[in-house]
């Protein structure tokens, strides 16, 4: 299953993607590995770099299979540099 990011993950809209995020994974078939996408995402704000970190562990903990794929080297850069990491 792939989820793509929109292409703005602010403050103003990270609840509607959070819903619809949330949504699409009672969906997935449990052995389906599901794949994050950031290859529209153009604006992101520290509300926006919350719910990435929110996903990471939510997923994480579920033991659910994921990836995330196609983030920029910009986004990649401010995630890590809080401890973080996208690369899996």
């Amino acid at each position: 299953m792939k989820i793509e990011l929109p292409e703005e993950l602010k403050i103003y809209n990270v609840q509607e993607f959070w819903t619809e995020f949330t949504a699409k994974l009672k969906d997935r078939k449990a052995e389906e590995e599901l794949t994050v996408t950031a290859d529209k995402l153009t604006e992101i704000d520290g509300a926006g770099l919350q719910l990435l970190i929110v996903i990471e562990r939510e997923l994480s903990q579920k033991k659910a299979g994921f990836r995330f794929k196609q983030f920029p080297a910009s986004l990649k850069q401010t995630i890590e540099s809080y401890g973080f990491t996208i690369n899996r």
